[in-house]
């Protein structure tokens, strides 16, 4: 295996998805050892699974980025993507199914349809998808039809088992009623129990064999109904034969009007055999998709078919276990061949020189490289995961929408040795992910790293301190406060004057008045002294300078904003006087201002739009209201509900984790600036110990009686 070139026809791209823990990785590690891929059954628990390889995926016991798998079987080509299940990691799950022909949905018997199985079939049907669920643990089933009406439900069109749970003469879960044989009889699967995935087919049991009729009419029906031609045969005939059943059952399944459903269980390895004949027989191959719309440098819709030059997508970029980078691509038309390929967005170039197809650690020369082909490289391309290669012909493939950040860690480098290396660190890390973020902390000037969810930033914490080795403290983003005028003042007084001897080498004054505005209102100035007192070259230094005396309040070192200034005085000196001069007055002046009237301090507040399922709307309120949150507006349907809602952004910052808890993984949110508030008395001292020019020693604090917020005694610029 892995010698053979397949060509687009014998090609089956499909990923494994669905909510996590519903045995997907497992499921794969079956598949692989039923084609002989593997020799053995990887096992997650036993942290020996192929494609769960990565030190932070065994450890924890779970998938934390695709993973990839080739294997063949009926002389087709099989390339499996396996994807998280974890809520917190959904953007690796969305840039996998964007790239890939079909979904594989699996459910788990024993806890059914979750959230995460809901949001892997909306987002397969949104990208045009085929769907085939597959119930895993079939043999922890307590209500299969109830779990069939709730995958009917979820996926928002008719669901139709291909297959039934077969039980032996001790009622245990032991293979499947396969309902599409080749000679339209159904035959039974019956496996060992000892988890070596051995089976034996047997004819159809008498208690098996009405209830296998009827299903078997089902399907039957549902094919006829969907084509004219096939309805008059099945009327005539009261049948359709085998050939003409599967061909229009794949049609309805590639088009998306029909969702298969069939059994298995990876711990027993049962069921293995048949899902991938469904595979071969009713995923579409890379040439069965309709052609999708790139677009080209500017902005303009493209077609691209498969026969098209060459254009192939990541899907995904990580770490091996040298640290060296990997990109995982897909091909969607043309050839993936060595030489210089262009990424699309940027125009940047990278040389290729060598493909491997992969199959979790593990690497081969890739022999095939056309439409459908998942290829990987080593060599350093430009680009994240999503990003776009080709030729001449620059276009880029759509990428899927992805959450918005909802956490953020501040990042503190432990040496300077740290320090010089975290940038590139933190570019190469953003290559591997594409919901990641970095910006600099406006409060520190630090380095801030915004994810999606709690796991996703640890996550990457732990990439960092692994590779390259970068010492670094991890905490939650200060909060951005403001200050802002507690009182007005009048004719607050500025002097800036420097003599040299007997003579005044600079000069400059004004006096200002200062009132506090509304704490959106930012700064504003206006000059009102007369010209003959200050001549109007001079009034925009003093407005320069005022503006330099914001950007660290008394209180606690906070930027100003909320206050108006009127110059209604200055003096100046014909010889000496400069706007440097009167932009060091201008400073004094605000300066002495808002240590006569006091500071209060403004805390930011968001907007947030929170998706949460129905049922956990009661949760998601009750921990907005923990939070000062203000419900703005609410919606709840019958299965989601959204909550707008003003939350202070103190409280925002660990808002993430903990609405992943009381969801179950179920909610997220979008946050936007709103406005800000003068902060609570009571979180008054909290805000100025937390002020880093307080820690700094640039700022003196001391209490000032009856107000209940801090003063600075002084302020040292």
């Amino acid at each position: 295996m892995g010698k053979k070139a397949f060509g687009p026809h014998q090609t089956r791209l499909f990923a494994l998805a669905g909510h996590r823990s519903a045995g997907k990785t497992s499921l794969a590690e079956v598949l692989l050892q039923t084609t002989g891929a593997t020799r053995t059954i990887g096992r997650v628990e036993e942290r020996t699974s192929l494609l769960d390889h990565q030190p932070g995926e065994r450890r924890r016991g779970m998938t934390l980025e695709p993973g990839f798998a080739w294997m063949t079987w009926r002389d087709h080509l099989l390339e499996l993507v396996d994807t998280p299940g974890s809520d917190g990691l959904a953007h690796h799950r969305r840039v996998a199914l964007a790239a890939v022909d079909a979904a594989i949905v699996v459910v788990s018997g024993s806890d059914g349809v979750e959230y995460g199985t809901e949001r892997v079939l909306e987002e397969a049907r949104a990208l045009g998808l085929p769907r085939i669920a597959v119930i895993n643990r079939a043999e922890r089933m307590q209500d299969p039809a109830g779990l069939l009406e709730a995958l009917e439900e979820a996926a928002g069109t008719r669901v139709l088992p291909l297959q039934l749970p077969f039980q032996d003469d001790e009622h245990r879960f032991s293979g499947i009623v396969n309902l599409l044989e080749p000679d339209g009889h159904p035959r039974v699967y019956r496996y060992d129990l000892d988890g070596a995935n051995r089976y034996s087919p047997e004819p159809l049991p008498e208690r098996y064999r009405r209830v296998a009729a009827v299903a078997r009419e089902r399907i039957q029906e549902a094919v006829a109904l969907a084509d004219d031609a096939l309805l008059e045969e099945y009327l005539e005939f009261l049948g359709l034969p085998p050939d003409k059943l599967f061909a229009g059952l794949a049609r309805l399944v590639r088009a998306g009007e029909i969702v298969p459903v069939l059994y298995t269980s990876a711990a027993l390895a049962i069921g293995a055999h048949p899902l991938l004949d469904a595979l071969v027989d009713l995923a579409p191959s890379p040439l069965d998709r309709a052609s999708l719309l790139a677009a080209d440098p500017e902005d303009h819709p493209v077609e691209v078919h498969p026969d098209d030059p060459f254009v192939a997508q990541v899907i995904s970029a990580r770490l091996d276990e040298d640290g060296q980078v990997v990109r995982v691509l897909r091909v969607w038309s043309g050839e993936a061949r060595r030489g210089s390929w262009i990424e699309a967005a940027s125009g940047a170039k990278g040389k290729v020189q060598k493909l491997y197809q992969v199959r979790g650690p593990r690497r081969a020369i890739a022999q095939t490289v056309g439409p459908g082909a998942i290829v990987a490289t080593w060599e350093p391309l430009p680009g994240r995961p999503g990003a776009t290669f080709g030729g001449p012909r620059r276009l880029r493939m759509p990428l899927p929408a992805l959450d918005p950040p909802m956490m953020a860690y501040l990042l503190r480098p432990l040496t300077p040795r740290d320090e010089d290396a975290l940038p590139a660190a933190l570019d190469r890390l953003c290559a591997l992910d594409p919901a990641l973020h970095v910006q600099a902390d406006p409060v520190t000037g630090g380095a801030l790293l915004e994810g999606t969810g709690q796991m996703q930033l640890d996550r990457a914490l732990e990439l960092l301190r692994r590779r390259p080795g970068v010492g670094l403290e991890a905490s939650l983003p200060p909060v951005p406060y403001r200050e802002t005028p507690a009182s007005p003042a009048r004719r607050a007084h500025g002097l800036h004057r420097r003599e040299e001897g007997s003579l005044v080498a600079e000069f400059g004054e004004c006096w200002i008045d200062v009132d506090p505005r509304e704490p959106d209102d930012g700064v504003h100035f206006e000059n009102a002294a007369a010209p003959d007192h200050l001549p109007d070259r001079f009034a925009p230094a003093v407005g320069s300078g005022i503006q330099d005396a914001t950007l660290h309040g008394p209180t606690a070192g906070y930027p100003v904003t909320g206050v108006g200034v009127r110059c209604v005085d200055g003096e100046y000196d014909i010889l000496s006087s400069e706007d440097e001069h009167f932009r060091q007055a201008g400073a004094l002046a605000l300066r002495a201002a808002l240590e006569q009237t006091g500071t209060d301090l403004l805390e930011p507040w968001s907007r947030i739009r929170v998706e949460a399922a129905a049922t956990e709307v009661g949760g998601v309120l009750t921990e907005l209201g923990s939070r000062r949150g203000r419900i703005l507006d609410m919606e709840v349907g019958s299965r989601v509900a959204l909550v707008d809602a003003l939350v202070p952004y103190r409280e925002l910052r660990t808002f993430a984790p903990r609405l992943q808890s009381i969801t179950g993984g179920r909610g997220r949110f979008r946050a936007t600036h709103s406005h800000y508030e003068r902060l609570p008395r009571e979180l008054v001292r909290e805000a100025i110990a937390q002020s880093p020019w307080v820690a700094e020693g640039r700022v003196r604090t001391e209490n000032a009686p009856g107000r209940g917020i801090t003063r600075q005694a002084e302020y040292n610029a």
